[in-house]
């Protein structure tokens, strides 16, 4: 048996070197979360608003030639955009499709339908079909146009 040789015999040196070695990790780990704060942090510059009276200053025009003031921007009262609301609180879609319902009906009742067969050669076949989208297309762009002006 050999016996293990540990280059000094002071066994307070070999007790106190740990000690070293776990101050100098802690050290390295509370570095390394303060720079991890710092990076998501922010100024509180950057958070706050300006102060009121700084706001104030940038409305007024100072010459600078005598350093007086000669003039202030006043503020313009925004426009109110009239905004048409449609009847039953209809979004513009379900509105459209409602007027396009009505002048479908409309299309394709007797009296127009036996008068769309008199004008249209094979009104039975697809040419009636035909004839009574584009009749349906043309009333519609029609009423929304010219009627409801929108």
């Amino acid at each position: 048996m050999e016996n293990l040789d540990f280059g000094s015999s002071d066994i307070g040196q070999l007790i106190s070197a740990p000690e070293k070695k776990e101050e100098i990790i802690q050290e390295k780990k509370d570095d390394l979360q303060q720079m991890n704060m710092m990076e998501f942090s922010s100024s509180i510059d950057d958070l706050m608003p300006p102060p009121a009276d700084s706001m104030n200053n940038m409305d007024q025009y100072t010459n600078p030639s005598n350093g007086r003031v000669t003039g202030i921007s006043l503020e313009t009262p925004a426009k109110k955009k009239e905004e048409k609301t449609n009847p039953f609180n209809l979004t513009d879609d379900q509105y459209d499709a409602v007027i396009a319902g009505i002048v479908g009906i409309i299309v394709y009742s007797t009296s127009i339908q036996t008068k769309l067969s008199g004008m249209v050669p094979n009104f039975a076949g697809i040419n009636g079909s035909i004839a009574s989208a584009l009749l349906i297309a043309v009333v519609f762009f029609a009423v929304k146009k010219y009627i409801l002006k929108k």
